[in-house]
This record gives C-alpha cells, sequence and structure tokens, in this order.
C-alpha cells in the first residue's frame, strides 16, 4: 500500500505468506488505506498556497458592519504571489443577499489566480538558477532580475560593486543578462577573494598583544605565565600550542610566534565567499584567455598580411623599374 498525502509518503508492505492470504492481505491494505485517509485528509492546493505566502495572515471571506446598514459589505480578499493583496468588496445596499455569494465567487476566482501566480512564481525561480541551499548557482552568481533591469551586485574587501543592466536599452531580458555576466565575470577576475592567510594575519580591535594569533596568559600577579599560539585552519580543526614561561623564559613569546607562522603555512587557497565563486572565476580567467588569444592570432594575421602586401607591392615596383 502506497498513498501520498500533503508530501508525507506511507508505504505498507501487506505480504500474503505472513497474512494467510492474498484476499486477507489486500483487505488489509485496504484498511490501512482507508485509515490513513481519514487521519491524513488531502489539504487542498490554494490552502498549501495560501500558507505559503501569507506570512500567517491568510485572506477569506469577512461581513464588515458599518455604523449603518447602507455601509455594511461581503469582502473577498486573498494574498498573491507577488506580494500583493487582491480584495474585492459586494454592498449589501447594492447586492442585498446576493452580496455573500459575490463574494464567494469572487474568493475563488482569487484562490485560481493566487495558485497560477505560484506556479509562475515556482518557474521563474527554478529558472533563476538556484543551488539546494538556495544560494545562485555560478550562472547568476550576484545577479538579481528586477522589474525591469538586472542588478549585480558583489562585495570585495569592504568595497562594494554594483551595476544595472536595463532591458529596454540593451536589446531585452537575455541580452541584459549577458552583459551582466560579463561585467560580473570581470569584476570576480579582477578582484579575487582574500588569501586565507592574508584574512588570517588581520589585525583585530580586541586583541591585547599585537600579535595575530598570539595570546599571553598572566598568572595571578600579572605577570605572563604562558604564551599560546593558535590557528584556526578549517571546520573543526584548531591548531594551538603553548609556551610556558616558567620553562622558556623570555624566549617563550619568540617560540609562540614562530608556531604561529607554521601554523599558517599549513592554511591554503582564498577566503570563500560564495560556494560557486572560484567556478565563475576560472570560467571567466578562460574565457578572457581565449579572447586575448584571438585578439593576438588576429593581430599577427593584420601585420602579416600587411608585410606581404608590402613585399608584393616593392616587388611589382622592381619588376616596373627593371622593364
Amino acid at each position: 500500500m502506497q498513498l501520498s498525502r500533503n508530501g508525507i509518503e506511507h508505504r505498507h508492505l501487506f505480504k500474503f505468506g505472513a497474512i494467510r492470504s492474498e484476499p486477507e492481505a489486500l483487505a488489509l491494505a485496504q484498511a490501512r488505506r482507508d485509515q490513513l485517509m481519514q487521519e491524513h485528509p488531502e489539504i487542498p492546493r490554494w490552502r498549501t498556497v495560501e500558507r505559503a505566502i501569507c506570512n500567517g495572515k491568510p485572506g477569506g471571506i469577512a461581513f464588515v458592519v458599518g455604523p449603518d446598514k447602507q455601509s455594511s459589505y461581503w469582502c473577498a480578499e486573498t494574498p498573491m504571489a507577488d506580494g500583493t493583496l487582491m480584495r474585492e468588496t459586494f454592498s449589501t445596499a447594492r447586492f442585498s443577499t446576493a452580496a455573500k455569494q459575490l463574494a464567494i465567487a469572487e474568493r475563488e476566482r482569487q484562490l485560481s489566480l493566487m495558485v497560477a501566480g505560484f506556479a509562475v512564481k515556482a518557474e521563474l525561480d527554478a529558472a533563476s538558477n538556484r543551488l539546494g541551499n538556495g544560494q545562485n548557482d555560478a550562472a547568476m552568481y550576484g545577479i538579481v532580475r528586477h522589474k525591469t533591469y538586472w542588478l549585480v551586485k558583489l562585495e570585495r574587501s569592504r568595497q562594494r560593486f554594483s551595476k544595472t543592466f536595463s532591458f529596454a536599452k540593451l536589446g531585452g531580458v537575455q541580452d541584459a543578462l549577458a552583459q551582466a555576466q560579463a561585467w560580473r565575470d570581470d569584476v570576480v577576475r579582477q578582484h579575487p577573494p582574500v588569501m586565507r592567510q592574508q584574512r588570517a594575519n588581520k589585525l583585530r580591535s580586541n586583541n591585547k598583544t599585537g600579535i595575530v594569533g598570539v595570546t599571553c596568559v598572566l598568572g595571578p600577579d600579572g605577570r605572563p605565565r604562558q604564551w599560546s599560539a593558535h590557528t584556526y585552519i578549517g571546520p573543526g580543526k584548531l591548531l594551538q600550542k603553548t609556551f610556558s614561561v616558567y620553562r622558556y623564559g623570555e624566549d617563550a613569546q619568540k617560540l609562540a610566534i614562530a608556531e604561529r607562522q607554521k601554523q599558517l603555512e599549513q592554511m591554503e587557497g582564498r577566503a570563500r565567499l560564495h560556494p560557486v565563486e572560484e567556478q565563475v572565476r576560472s570560467t571567466s580567467t578562460r574565457r578572457a584567455s581565449r579572447t586575448s588569444t584571438r585578439i593576438e592570432g588576429r593581430s599577427d594575421d593584420g601585420a602579416r598580411s600587411g608585410k606581404s602586401v608590402a613585399d608584393s607591392a616593392r616587388t611589382g615596383g622592381e619588376r616596373r623599374s627593371g622593364g
């Protein structure tokens, strides 16, 4: 027996051999199916969509009583996938007892539009190339679509890069996207993230020793008791080593500084800003290299062609002079 209810799969096996006969196994499977259907009634599609977009404030039908009978009305309202709220009212003074039925019919129409709009938005989100964790993939990294333009927005070492690419000015959505991606690739290639070692050596405001990654532990008398070198290499990997002043004397600090440098040597690569950062950089670098090669090739061909023309002209002139 297999049954899907509100996104949850229910599966149960009823083996003939274990239940004596096939008819009895079938009867038990049907009974289990009926029980699950009763315990887990199917949630309408519109209710699932409404819960997903209404932020805890669903729409519906309501009767609003005014200060007098003339101003009372039935109201139908439904949240839309784009964040707007569709709302329509039906005055009892104008529509009498039919106002409620009109509001119900309007609510049904709004729900249909809500579900259709949600489906379209889901398709657009899927087409916007997102990773499983919700982040953009390499094609759309740093790029966000707005109503009439693409926005490229990146940050490197507290320096922000931002530029818009208008659909109307650049020949449409796809042409504007291509130019946005090219500009994004240039920024990524020209401004790579800092090396991890460089970032690890940045002196922070709460540092008390003036040496990054090296700390001093004081004794009860306020004098240095030990010097410690520590470096965070990666998730779950922290390198740390201490040097006692009692054992090493004034050399304890120097030993800690030297140990810190050894620890930094184990740190490789650049700071990771985004899961696809390196992919975008390598792709844009290869593309730039191919473009440069083509340009140089055309320049060489042009030079050779110009030289051939000059040689031909020179030869022709010599022939004419000799004749």
